[in-house]
């Protein structure tokens, strides 16, 4: 299962409980470095392909902020993961996938 997870739900857990049932997974979050810290960046502009938002990075309480609420997202998807037996790799988007996923499986 590849995902960024951002449309998690109770349903799509259900889906992938009985998915489970009968087969082997391991769940991929995909996401980007920025998400996990924002070390190097001071102004950037994201956008859903309709609207633009200015995120204000300069700001350390917003940085902090935000790491904080990435880091809980991601335990709280891992910790349901792992009720299930499910293992979590966590894939960025700026390395290569490959050997992400080499590393990581390597690990399990």
């Amino acid at each position: 299962l590849i995902s960024d997870f951002s449309g998690w739900s109770e349903q799509v857990l259900k889906i992938i409980k009985r998915i489970r049932q009968h087969n082997d997974l391991i769940a991929g979050l995909v996401f980007d470095p920025l998400a996990e810290e924002f070390t190097t960046t001071t102004h950037f502009v994201v956008s859903d392909g309709n609207y633009q938002l200015e995120v204000p990075a300069s700001d350390e309480n917003f940085r902090k902020d935000y790491t904080r609420n990435f880091q809980l997202s991601l335990a709280a998807i891992r910790a349901l993961l792992q009720q299930h037996d499910i293992p979590l790799l966590p894939i960025n988007n700026f390395q290569p996938c490959l050997a992400q996923v080499r590393s990581l499986l390597g690990k399990l």
